[in-house]
């Protein structure tokens, strides 16, 4: 047990001291919001390619989907305000490789590949 507590603080206490990874946990808000307002954009697609499928809401989802991107985008502007550029740029290339990754995986899942 001792072990297991000396390891926790050993690696925690780096971390939180660095402050890159405060810069991480930054751009990790970021690339959530976003992905918040993609899933939000992403429902409203949904319920426009397949109206039979009204769950939950009904047909008064929409609207409050839409006011949730609008919502979610202005958080996103005054969250980062001044930072777009700094923290907007890092979740670019977090979502890029997060993509990148995502296509190997779909290209070698039927392969036994052992990197």
């Amino acid at each position: 047990m001792n072990a297991i507590i000396f390891s926790g603080i050993l690696y925690a206490i780096p971390g939180i001291l660095n402050t890159a990874v405060v810069n991480l946990l930054f751009t990790a808000a970021y690339v959530w919001i976003i992905m918040y307002i993609c899933f939000h954009l992403l429902s409203i697609c949904n319920r426009k390619l397949h109206p039979e499928r009204t769950f939950g809401m009904g047909e008064g989802y929409t609207p409050w989907a839409y006011a949730g991107v609008i919502a979610t985008l202005i958080t996103l502007y005054y969250a980062f305000l001044g930072a777009h550029e700094e923290f907007g740029f890092r979740a670019f290339i977090m979502l890029l490789v997060a993509a990148i990754i995502a296509v190997v995986s779909i290209a070698i899942r039927d392969r036994n590949i052992i990197l």
